[in-house]
């Protein structure tokens, strides 16, 4: 009687649509431009880091990132573009098997390991604009390695128990055929992994990063108007203070790119953690297709993220370029003789 009553479901449900057929076309066109532009960004990115000969620990740690957008965009995005696509068979899974169980499972990995990558990175620019001493000390690239290594074996570690049905369960919904989150607890133990996945994924990196960017705030303001002071005082020569700001703009710069990729984070995904905490305390009713729209919005990191990198390096690109062509005239116009015009050695002339 089990059997057939499954069977009959199991093909009710071949024809039956979480989206209508505009919906399905328009997701559809909008998923494919995002995988396509996602993966190709974080490809180059990843190919752009690895051709560097001389890498350094923030090249290991935006790599890392790369690869968990990647994987999270190619998973997540692949599974979404089979829900939406209007001529996909439907369901996808049969059951909540464990090939079900996998897929939503390398997808908590995967935002997980974004995230907990994001709070390194944080974490690590606190210490080294902070504590610029200690940072070189400490922050070498083993030290790096090691705690990436931490991060994805917690990932793996929150991203496991769904996957065997050990201390939380995923929800089989029907019509597409997926496993899901649900995060409606019956169960203590569910309550207390829910708690700790939110707290992880979204509570405890929020208070971290935000600490750590306040904190680089009035560092680099106190440095500037130290800068500022000692120049004033101490009149120093154009030698003695261009190292000095050299340095305060690169950590500037680096840190204005991390907190793009934060506040990126925090478009993308408040939505989706705000209307699954109101489902945790039984104030709202979410339903799959609520869902999937809703991790469609945390796709937006996986392309904002790579973009500003991207656009981060050819800015130092071009700067370096136009140093180089500055240096070359300059050189030029030392050596000009009298039968050749002099070159005008100040930048401000040359452009």
């Amino acid at each position: 009687m089990t059997d057939q009553y499954f069977y009959i479901t199991w093909s009710a449900n071949r024809t039956a649509k979480l989206f209508n057929r505009e919906e399905s076309y328009v997701l559809s066109t909008a998923l494919i431009i995002i995988l396509v532009s996602g993966i190709t960004l974080n490809s180059a990115l990843v190919i752009k880091l690895f051709r560097r000969k001389k890498k350094t620990p923030t090249d290991i740690q935006v790599i890392n990132l790369a690869t968990a957008d990647f994987c999270f965009l190619a998973i997540s995005g692949g599974q979404m573009l089979g829900v939406v696509w209007p001529t996909r068979v439907k369901p996808i899974f049969t059951s909540n098997s464990f090939q079900c169980r996998l897929v939503y499972g390398l997808m908590i990995l995967f935002a997980l390991e974004d995230v907990l990558t994001m709070t390194t990175m944080a974490v690590t620019r606190f210490i080294a604009i902070r504590y610029p001493n200690a940072g070189k000390k400490w922050l070498d690239m083993k030290s790096i390695v090691v705690s990436i290594i931490i991060t994805w074996v917690l990932s793996c570690a929150m991203s496991f128990p769904p996957i065997i049905g050990f201390w939380s369960k995923l929800t089989y919904y029907i019509p597409p055929g997926t496993c899901l989150l649900n995060f409606k607890f019956h169960q203590p133990s569910k309550l207390v992994y829910l708690l700790l996945l939110s707290s992880l994924f979204y509570a405890i990196p929020i208070i971290i990063i935000g600490y750590c960017y306040v904190q680089i705030i009035n560092v680099v303001r106190r440095s500037h108007r130290r800068v500022l002071d000692f120049r004033s005082e101490r009149a120093l020569s154009s030698k003695t203070d261009r190292p000095i700001r050299k340095n305060l703009k690169q950590e500037i710069s680096l840190s204005i790119t991390l907190f793009g990729v934060f506040f990126t984070f925090l478009l993308a995904y408040t939505p989706y953690i705000l209307v699954h905490f109101l489902e945790m305390i039984n104030s709202m009713l979410i339903t799959a297709k609520i869902k999937y729209c809703l991790k469609s919005t945390t796709f937006i990191t996986c392309i904002v993220n790579p973009i500003l990198f991207l656009s981060k390096n050819i800015k130092r690109n071009y700067y370096q370029r136009c140093c180089w062509s500055i240096m070359h005239l300059n050189d030029r116009s030392v050596i000009s003789d009298d039968k050749r015009s002099p070159i005008p050695a100040s930048p401000s002339k040359v452009f």
